[in-house]
């Protein structure tokens, strides 16, 4: 109601969006997510397979490994510089599969009503397709015969370390669609 009025004043609406501002939130939600996913997931692998699992793993050969999949086994001999080169291809393919849960979000936005579910279920699918699809197709190596220690930690590293955060992130930062409903009067 306006000062020393009884007539409603009716609601303004918010802003309209445009294409710009949609554009702006998918790659908002795009970045922070799939940066977010690349450095917990490094973090999650280096604390538990490194400390807890005593492999010895640092981040220095994590970084070394993911630029193997690119240069071989000579990512190993090449300290800091490849492990660098490790890191930002870690954080491009971790940008890829945050862009591609924010579009199925925005195009299915069922996705985002449970995000600890649907980012348990990314975590999964995520595992799969980097140890049976990515990774073969590059030069990088997986343990022959993995234990059964090793394959539930890196499921885990993928589900509670990447899926999870990237879907949490991204569903908290994508614009949230007016329902029909909601008009105003």
């Amino acid at each position: 109601m306006s000062a020393g009025s009884s007539n409603p004043v009716p609601a303004a609406d918010p802003a309209p969006r445009t294409a710009a501002s949609s554009a702006t939130g998918w790659l908002r939600a795009t970045l922070i997510s799939g940066l977010a996913g690349a450095f917990l997931v490094d973090i999650y692998l280096v604390v538990t397979e490194g400390y807890f699992l005593h492999s010895g793993l640092t981040a220095q050969g994590l970084s070394q490994w993911d630029a193997s999949n690119f240069l071989g086994m000579a990512a190993f001999s090449g300290g800091w510089g490849t492990a660098f080169f490790g890191m930002f291809c870690h954080a491009i393919v971790s940008l890829i599969l945050a862009a591609i849960f924010v579009f199925a979000a925005l195009r299915w936005p069922w996705l985002r009503r449970l995000p600890l579910a649907t980012g348990a279920a990314y975590g999964v699918v995520i595992r799969v397709v980097m140890a049976d699809v990515i990774v073969p197709l590059g030069r990088a190596k997986l343990p022959p015969h993995p234990t059964a220690i090793y394959l539930t930690n890196n499921y885990l590293a993928h589900v509670l370390a990447f899926g999870i955060p990237v879907v949490w992130i991204a569903t908290r930062l994508l614009p949230k669609r007016r329902s029909p409903a909601a008009k105003p009067a």
